[in-house]
């Protein structure tokens, strides 16, 4: 026969066995991740409602897009060269 735990016991043995509650951490704002989950959302609102402000925002987010991706391009090129 098992002899029962006191029940100090049996909650200190969950807390050891639960597992970390996932923590979503937002992007970094411009980070990689951010304008790939923002560029879209900025598109959707110009579409939806094409202020000055949004469609200049949108563009503006697409322009530093088509930036960075022609500074990797570049460092590519001279470190595969």
């Amino acid at each position: 026969n098992e002899t029962a735990k006191p029940e100090k016991e049996k909650i200190a043995e969950a807390n050891q066995a639960a597992p970390e509650p996932a923590v979503e951490y937002a992007p970094v704002p411009l980070s990689a991740k951010w304008v790939r989950d923002m560029l879209p959302r900025y598109r959707d609102i110009m579409w939806s409602d094409p202020t000055p402000e949004n469609v200049k925002a949108y563009f503006l987010l697409q322009r530093f897009a088509i930036d960075r991706s022609q500074k990797v391009a570049e460092v590519a090129q001279q470190v595969t060269l």
